[in-house]
């Protein structure tokens, strides 16, 4: 075996199972972050987001999210308030992410209402469809803050 180096000199006459561990050494380093994506494979939701929504009867309005999610994990939770006929109202919510699709559940203690939140997510944006206890249902998007 010879050797280039940066300063354009061949070299003799070295140590070529140190060069081996070296290159193997790159190998099992990459083949370490591959498994690491294929079992992490979800987005990350953890800050604040917006979230426009609308439902089938025409009426809108909107929440502030502010999620909590350890990296790494699909679970996520936390606290929200939202704006609807010139009300706020708070509310506790938890989730999961898997992939890009998420599926969250908001629960309002002042209300008897439960709502469900089922979509996809791509980066700092998301979409898709919401029913809740008392037979309403819609669709929202969200947009990280």
């Amino acid at each position: 075996y010879f050797f280039l180096f940066g300063n354009g000199k061949r070299e003799d006459g070295v140590d070529t199972q140190i060069f081996k561990d070296i290159l193997n050494s790159f190998r099992t380093k990459e083949s370490t972050k591959q498994q690491t994506k294929k079992t992490n494979n979800h987005s990350y939701l953890g800050g604040k987001w917006s979230v426009p929504w609308r439902s089938n009867d025409n009426q809108s309005g909107s929440s502030e999210l502010e999620i909590s999610q350890e990296a790494g994990k699909s679970d996520f939770s936390g606290t929200g308030i939202q704006s609807f006929n010139g009300k706020l109202t708070d509310f506790n919510f938890t989730g999961n992410v898997n992939g890009d699709s998420v599926t969250m559940t908001q629960e309002y203690p002042t209300l008897n209402d439960t709502v469900i939140y089922k979509g996809t997510i791509n980066g700092n944006s998301g979409s898709g469809t919401w029913s809740n206890a008392l037979g309403s249902s819609g669709t929202w998007s969200m947009m990280r803050k």
